[in-house]
């Protein structure tokens, strides 16, 4: 029933970014790096998104980041392994053990319940 998933990949285009520290704006970018993203199931199937993300360097002197990711607004949060929808579907059904394995299996987690 959940045999594949759906995999979604992304890439944002943009001249640049602001830095979250000081709001210094940057186009200077430093690397590229891919995440992925669970999402919520997309008819019956698990889906993952990977967007390529950019690290920018923040330039101002008195700034004490030297380098940043820019974040997509709705889809990917800093450290997040789940888009925002994922994460509070996964909140709302917070039920340990067995009966939580079963939900998140249904709802495209790849982990087959017990």
């Amino acid at each position: 029933m959940f045999g594949k998933s759906s995999r979604i990949r992304a890439r944002r285009t943009g001249p640049g970014a602001a830095c979250p520290a000081c709001g210094t704006s940057s186009r200077r970018v430093h690397s590229r790096c891919a995440r992925t993203l669970t999402d919520t199931a997309v008819a019956g199937r698990a889906a993952d998104i990977e967007p390529s993300v950019r690290r920018f360097f923040c330039d101002a002197a008195a700034c004490g980041k030297r380098t940043f990711a820019k974040q997509v607004d709705g889809l990917t949060v800093r450290y997040g392994r789940r888009t925002p929808a994922a994460q509070r579907l996964r909140e709302r059904v917070a039920l340990g053990g067995r009966a939580g394995e079963r939900i998140d299996h249904l709802h495209g987690n790849r982990r087959r319940p017990r």
